[in-house]
């Protein structure tokens, strides 16, 4: 399954993005091909670049896949942004399915 989607926002997201709801504040980062969300204060884009995938996930608490982040180059690593959803899927790391995201 490509974790990746580079695609705008449909009608049918738009409409999903309501009250009920969530969203989750953290950082962006794109590795390997996989994008995360780290919601971690202690988060250093730097150090975290020179990870790897499970060094990443082991250093930071916190750690998400990012599935179908709507623009995604119009982010940067270490961009600080808030993502809405409606679940997360059980793995390791939690996998997001993204309804809409923001720069902060």
């Amino acid at each position: 399954m490509d974790l990746v989607q580079n695609a705008e926002v449909n009608n049918d997201q738009k409409s999903k993005v309501n009250d009920n709801n969530m969203s989750i504040d953290g950082f962006f980062l794109k590795k390997d091909g996989t994008l995360y969300l780290i919601e971690d204060d202690d988060f250093d884009v730097e150090t975290a670049i020179e990870l790897s995938s499970e060094e990443l996930i082991g250093n930071y608490g916190r750690v998400y896949i990012l599935n179908h982040v709507p623009h995604t180059s119009k982010y940067k690593d270490g961009q600080k942004i808030r993502v809405w959803f409606d679940k997360i899927l059980e793995s390791h790391p939690a996998k997001i399915k993204v309804l809409k995201a923001e720069k902060m």
